[in-house]
């Protein structure tokens, strides 16, 4: 048999490691983030919670919620705005990369 030659341009690169350090400081942004999220008006809680946790598209949150897809919209809109808000008031040195890594 024959071998057939093939080049490749991919490179393999081992994923970064996170330091212990960066690590904690990730999690006490989750917590900051989530203890805001737990301080929305419960509709908006819902919604954003299902969106970044559970990671459900607004269909899909509609129909759990029964509610209307555009009304889903809304919600995450106002329950976004209202977390930046907090963030950048309260949190401003981590309102940037929760908005940046999804968080919110």
């Amino acid at each position: 048999m024959a071998e057939i030659g093939i080049q490749s341009s991919y490179t393999y690169q081992q994923p970064e490691r996170k330091q212990p350090e960066r690590i904690a400081i990730d999690s006490e942004r989750l917590q900051i983030v989530y203890g805001l999220i737990a301080k929305l008006p419960e509709n908006q809680r819902d919604v954003i919670r299902l969106r970044v946790v559970e990671e459900l598209s607004s269909k899909e949150i509609a129909e759990r919620l029964n509610l209307k897809v555009g009304n889903v919209e809304v919600l995450l809109h106002r329950a976004r705005k209202a977390l930046k808000k907090q963030l950048r008031t309260k949190y401003p040195e981590i309102a940037e990369d929760a908005v940046t890594q999804q968080l919110i």
